[in-house]
């Protein structure tokens, strides 16, 4: 964001003479940023900074980086680097996590500043709706794919295409505009797991496999392996990429009769999870009976689940290192073995192509918040009734209202 559209637009907020805000998500992290905008905050800054080069911060000219120590007033000075963006706009870099980050903050409100949530910062310093809010989604980002996609919607992507769209239904090409929103849409279903990771839960019949399997694929023990089965009974939930994408894999409880009130629990949480899930991986001893009942009834759940006819399951294969063969007539899947390694790469491939329907490339718009999607979807509508001023309405609204819609 540049210094000249972020101070005259900051200074609008409220009557305090400067603000600031911190940049990075909270949580663990190496580097936590702080920024300092407005009349009188290099200033402010320079009272609490010492540049360990010498002389003073006023003394700095633009576009510099100045390392020093800042004096917040806690148990120790704090190692910081300042950049001077503009002539009252700054960045402080600080350690990491949240007590640093709170400790230069509080020293800057003692000094009169006041301190902005994102939202209200992201809302003064951008040019549009969409920028505000993809700066606020990359905070959430979890994957440098994630991360790219969302700079480019930030950089113009989708308001370029959207500004496309209102030309088309200006020049009369309704048929064209109309193309242009449902490719929007297509891509918007994968643009909302940009900041939410796309749920895969491994289910099977008990000791088929499951724990061992994500265990395989996470490349540490997230999940008990014991040779009897019915060991997990409550969900195992961990987060990992696969090509880029941020995937939340699910251990759950082996499908069968329960034996026990206990066993019985943990059925039923594994079959709400499926209901939930983006993707359903069956888990499939070959070393045990094909179960195509346990098949048929995940795949018409999953369906059901997802509306209309998308099949949301695909089978592993588990245990190929203890079977060369297998007689019986299975569904095509991934064969897999967890201990020798095998077939890990290509469940990893399959998972992503059944998720990622719509490839999504460097430049593209699309769409990432649930409201962008609504929205766009409304435009849908109405250009099937053929209400062309109401679509151009909705469409300038989304590029110019604020919609802050993604989890903070």
């Amino acid at each position: 964001m540049s210094a000249s559209n972020s101070e005259a637009t900051i200074s609008n907020a409220s009557d305090a003479t400067w603000r600031f805000c911190v940049l990075t998500p909270q949580g663990r992290g190496a580097i936590a940023t702080i920024a300092v905008h407005g009349c009188g905050a290099k200033e402010a800054l320079g009272k609490r900074f010492q540049p360990l080069g010498g002389g003073t911060l006023a003394e700095y000219a633009l576009d510099r980086a100045v390392y020093g120590r800042f004096r917040s007033g806690a148990a120790a000075d704090e190692d910081v680097v300042v950049g001077i963006l503009g002539g009252e706009e700054l960045e402080i870099h600080c350690h990491g996590g949240e007590a640093a980050a709170r400790a230069i903050c509080e020293a800057l409100d003692s000094e009169g500043g006041q301190e902005l949530a994102p939202e209200t910062y992201a809302s003064a310093v951008a040019s549009d709706a969409i920028e505000a809010e993809a700066w606020l989604a990359l905070a959430n980002v979890r994957t440098e794919r994630g991360a790219a996609i969302l700079l480019d919607q930030y950089r113009g992507a989708l308001r370029t295409d959207l500004e496309r769209i209102e030309r088309l239904l200006a020049d009369g090409s309704v048929a064209e505009a109309r193309l242009g929103v449902e490719t929007l849409l297509r891509r918007g279903r994968v643009g909302l797991h940009l900041t939410q990771p796309w749920k895969v839960v491994l289910a099977g019949e008990p000791n088929a496999g499951k724990s061992s399997l994500m265990n395989a694929v996470l490349g540490y023990e997230r999940s008990i392996v014991w040779p009897e089965p019915g060991t997990t009974r409550d969900v195992l939930v961990a987060t990992t990429a696969m090509d880029g994408w941020w995937v939340e894999l699910s251990d759950v409880a082996g499908l069968r009769s329960a034996e026990n009130a206990l066993e019985a629990a943990g059925v039923e949480r594994a079959e709400q999870q499926i209901a939930a899930a983006n993707l359903v991986v069956l888990v499939a001893d070959v070393t045990a009976p094909w179960n195509a009942e346990l098949y048929r009834t995940i795949c018409e759940g999953t369906r059901r689940a997802g509306g209309g006819d998308a099949l949301r399951v695909i089978v592993a294969h588990s245990k190929c290192d203890l079977a060369e063969s297998h007689s019986e007539e299975r569904p095509r899947g991934v064969v897999t073995s967890a201990v020798q390694g095998l077939g890990l790469a290509e469940l990893c491939k399959a998972i992503v192509a059944a998720l990622v329907t719509e490839p999504l490339m460097s430049g593209m718009a699309v769409p990432f918040t649930v409201e962008q999607v609504r929205c766009l979807e409304t435009v849908a509508r109405e250009l099937e009734r053929g209400n062309v001023a109401e679509v151009v309405s909705e469409l300038v609204d989304l590029r110019s209202r604020a919609r802050l819609s993604h989890p903070t």
